[in-house]
Parts: C-alpha cells; structure tokens; sequence
C-alpha cells in the first residue's frame, strides 16, 4: 500500500511505515488513505535530535508571539517587549529561564481566558454572535497551556536541569 505525498512516498511493510523518496503516480497508488500520523512525527522528529527540541519550544516561542500581537492591537507596548524577549530565556541554559517561560505560560492562558470572557461580554451585549469567538480563543488558550506542558518534557529537563 503506498501513500504519495509529493515525492515523499509511504509504503506500509510489515506492520510499519518506510519512507522513500521514489516518485510514485497517482494511478500507481494502490490506496489512498490518511499517513499514520504517529510514523509521520517520528520520520520528523527523532528523539534525540534537534528536532525534537525545536518541536517541544517552538509551541512556546509561538505563544509568546500570539500574546505579544494580542498586546500589541491593543496599544501594550510593555507586553509587547516582554512577548518578545522572554522566548531569549531558552537560549540560557538554566533552570530558572525554563520555569519563567512556563509560569508566563500560565499567565498568558488567563489573560486569554479573560480576554475571550470580555469579547463575549460585548458581543452579548451588542446582539452579534459570540460561538466563533469562544471557539478560536478557546484553541488559543489550550495551545498556551500545551506549550508550557511541552517544556516539562524529559529532554528539556535533560538540557536544562543537568
């Protein structure tokens, strides 16, 4: 069974996906069907690699960004600045850099949480629909709260907790 995804070609032999780099037409492929998304993050990402470390910050780094947009719309030039530099802290390999990046992670998902009850409130108020709102803030503040959940991984506490 192959899969084809651009050059990138998926072959399912013995239970397992292999990765190869043959061109494979779409009359070749015998099914087409959703790539295992598990063997798809693993060709990846190793665990060991760089990767893999870019993979478990860079949920952070984004958050950060996102909040410091959201400050920024709203004329917060100080927040601005904090969103920008304290994704730095990753750069020093210390303890304390790591646990800031995570309670600010925290932070960020109650100022989202506050942010989206306010919205709402409005939109209440002003007879518009509020659902979309609730739905894509709601996404926002779950992928904060999973970006400070990345950085208690093993292989960041190897890094900066030896």
């Amino acid at each position: 069974m192959c899969h084809l995804s651009g050059t990138l070609l998926y072959s399912h032999h013995e239970g397992r996906y292999q990765e190869s780099y043959a061109l494979c037409r779409p009359q070749d492929v015998v099914e087409t069907s959703a790539v295992d998304i598990h063997a798809l993050f693993s060709s990846f990402c190793d665990s060991s690699g760089k990767n893999s470390m870019i993979m478990r910050t860079l949920p952070a780094i984004l958050s950060c960004l996102l909040l410091g947009a959201h400050f920024l719309r709203y004329g917060n030039l100080v927040g601005v600045g904090v969103c920008l530099l304290l994704p730095a802290t990753l750069l020093i390999r210390n303890p304390w850099g790591i646990r800031i990046l995570q309670a600010f992670m925290g932070i960020s998902a109650v100022i989202w949480v506050q942010t989206t009850v306010q919205i709402v409130r409005m939109r209440i108020f002003q007879g518009r629909p509020w659902g979309r709102t609730v739905l894509i803030l709601g996404i926002v503040t779950v992928f904060t709260i999973f970006s400070g959940f990345l950085l208690q991984s093993k292989m960041i506490q190897e890094r900066y907790f030896r």
